[in-house]
């Protein structure tokens, strides 16, 4: 299977709301509501989170903590309650 099958971010904007499938097909991707993110969320903040892809994995970064969690395939990043 090719990576850019493997590797989709599942994405859901607010509690309750239907999940966006994203595609990981860049090296680094960045996500938030900012006009220069890639992929833009409007209910997000400006620069939320950074994510790097690997071979079979990918990395998210949280521009708000700085935590950074290695998501293999099927697992989640559950965002910390502020």
């Amino acid at each position: 299977m090719s990576i850019d099958a493997a590797l989709v971010l599942v994405v859901t904007p607010v509690r309750g709301a239907h999940p966006l499938r994203l595609p990981v097909t860049k090296r680094i991707t960045s996500i938030g509501a900012d006009a220069t993110a890639d992929v833009r969320l409007p209910t997000a903040p400006a620069h939320w989170a950074v994510v790097h892809r690997g071979d079979e994995s990918v990395e998210v970064l949280l521009s708000s903590t700085q935590q950074r969690q290695r998501l293999e395939p099927g697992q989640s990043l559950d965002e910390p309650d502020a």
